[in-house]
């Protein structure tokens, strides 16, 4: 089987409004959240497309060391985050590709590599029979994701496809950071991390 070199979609142009700080910029350890997100996919993807609405500029900043980024702006990220996923969708060119909220900092690298051994239109991860991100997509589906018939969200959209689960030995697949509780304990999960 050849090596295969997908692309990715961040998406990371939400307000982040439930936590009331911006959660791809917030700090875990000398990095932000997103540069944790966007380096563990990094070396297994040919290129990053990070989808950014609210504070672009200073994604644009903090992201300006990786090579592979290309920014791509969502003018209507306030009508959800499926718009975002449409407009990533709009620049992939490979065959298939990976989608994930840019705060999933925890997702190791060989999560991704994993997934990728699952031939079928989507493969899910999941860990302890919990499924989670980022989810792996075959570029065939673009057309149907470009025209968002009949569906609201990717989760939807999933719902009504065919997919396959990949068990993976990888916690960080479940843990988003959407509450100051869970910026909390990723801070705490992050030192232990360190120590270990």
């Amino acid at each position: 089987m050849k090596k295969e070199f997908p692309q990715a979609i961040v998406l990371a142009a939400g307000k982040s409004s439930r936590l009331q700080k911006f959660k791809p910029l917030l700090p875990l350890g000398n990095k932000a959240i997103i540069e944790h997100t966007v380096s563990s996919l990094y070396n297994v993807c040919k290129n990053v497309f990070v989808v950014c609405g609210y504070r672009h500029v200073d994604i644009s900043e903090v992201l300006s060391g990786f090579e592979k980024i290309k920014l791509i702006l969502n003018n209507d990220f306030q009508s959800g985050m499926f718009s975002s996923v449409i407009e990533g969708v709009k620049n992939v060119s490979s065959e298939r590709f990976f989608i994930i909220p840019a705060d999933m900092p925890f997702v190791k690298e060989s999560t991704y590599k994993e997934l990728l051994e699952v031939d079928s239109e989507i493969v899910i991860p999941s860990f302890n029979g919990k499924k989670g991100h980022p989810v792996l997509f075959n570029k065939k589906l673009i057309p149907e994701l470009l025209t968002g018939r009949n569906v609201l969200s990717l989760k939807e959209f999933i719902t009504k496809k065919t997919f396959a689960i990949k068990e993976v030995n990888d916690n960080g697949i479940l843990f988003d950071i959407d509450t100051k509780e869970n910026y909390d304990f990723a801070l705490k999960y992050f030192e232990d991390l360190k120590t270990k």
